[in-house]
């Protein structure tokens, strides 16, 4: 069983997680935004030269940031915890480990089914 005390670090754990996903989904549509405005700049001059439209695509290539974890997850998160199912496999029931939870407080699967969707 969950101890009061693990709760309390799991949510801290869920609140920097969530800290993480929003800082990094804000970059990601900061480099966006920065890359339409490139690509934007250069067609919008008289008869861009193809080597620049090359370049400018290139670097949004590059550029561009990774996907952060998603939002979605900290949600259902959050939901079970409202419901009482928070720390609680949504395939088997079995309770999900306290250190399992401290590293990924989005975890919906103990680390037996997990194995099974892996394997």
């Amino acid at each position: 069983m969950t101890s009061v005390a693990d709760l309390g670090r799991i949510k801290l754990a869920m609140i920097r997680h969530l800290d993480t996903t929003l800082r990094q989904n804000y970059h990601q549509t900061l480099v966006e935004v920065l890359n339409e405005l490139r690509m934007r700049s250069v067609v919008s001059q008289p008869d861009p030269s193809p080597d620049k439209v090359f370049s400018v695509i290139l670097q949004t290539h590059v550029l561009t940031y990774k996907p952060a974890p998603s939002v979605q997850r900290l949600k259902e998160a959050l939901e079970r915890m409202a419901r009482g199912k928070f720390g609680l496999c949504v395939r088997c029931g079995r309770e999900i480990s306290a250190e399992a939870l401290l590293s990924d407080p989005t975890l919906s699967c103990c680390s037996l089914c997990q194995g099974k969707a892996n394997g």
